[in-house]
């Protein structure tokens, strides 16, 4: 069930980007807001036919073709891939994607995600553990960077459990009690 709400928080945002997709005229960008919007669909109707997802991902892949430099279809990839079950291959177009990319180290959250979803703790653990140890080294030198606090206290909760995330969460609710984007995406992190 936390991944299903986690994906959803993920489709929520590929749903806004599509909103803001939808105002650019561009074909390319237009196959991939047919294919997010395909997605949200697909994810939000329970009784949803398999042939949605497909056809969103068949969208999403001809949006790559049309061109292959817009990360965002290629992400968007990725996400379809995890809601299909393809674990295996999500993991391998974040590999495909983190390189190409200039190593981008939220997309090896994902990765860890799915490891998890196919059983592969030991392999989940080891890259939340070595991510955990990255991003508290990041947000050293910039301790207000709202994405490097979440990603830390996430890689805390997933490597040494919920109390010590619940205390992060804790410091960072009274040092920051404004940020309310900040305090949503804390929120989302529980057991």
């Amino acid at each position: 069930m936390q991944t299903y709400t986690w994906l959803l928080a993920i489709l929520v945002n590929l749903s806004i980007g599509a909103s803001t997709l939808a105002q650019i005229k561009n074909p390319c960008l237009e196959l991939e807001r047919k294919a997010v919007d395909s997605l949200v669909e697909y994810t939000l109707r329970q009784k949803a036919k398999k042939s949605t997802i497909e056809a969103s991902l068949k969208l999403i892949e001809s949006a790559i073709e049309c061109d292959s430099n817009q990360w965002s279809s290629r992400d968007n990839r990725i996400v379809i891939l995890a809601v299909m079950g393809e674990y295996r291959m999500a993991i391998s177009a974040v590999d495909d994607e983190f390189y190409r990319s200039g190593k981008d180290s939220s997309q090896l959250v994902l990765k860890a995600a799915y490891f998890e979803q196919l059983e592969m703790y030991d392999s989940a653990d080891y890259l939340y553990k070595g991510l955990n140890r990255y991003f508290e080294g990041r947000l050293r030198k910039d301790p207000e960077n709202e994405s490097l606090i979440y990603h830390t206290v996430f890689t805390e909760f997933k490597t040494y459990g919920w109390r010590k995330a619940k205390a992060s969460i804790d410091y960072y609710k009274l040092k920051y009690p404004k940020r309310t984007h900040l305090l949503k995406l804390l929120k989302s992190i529980h057991p």
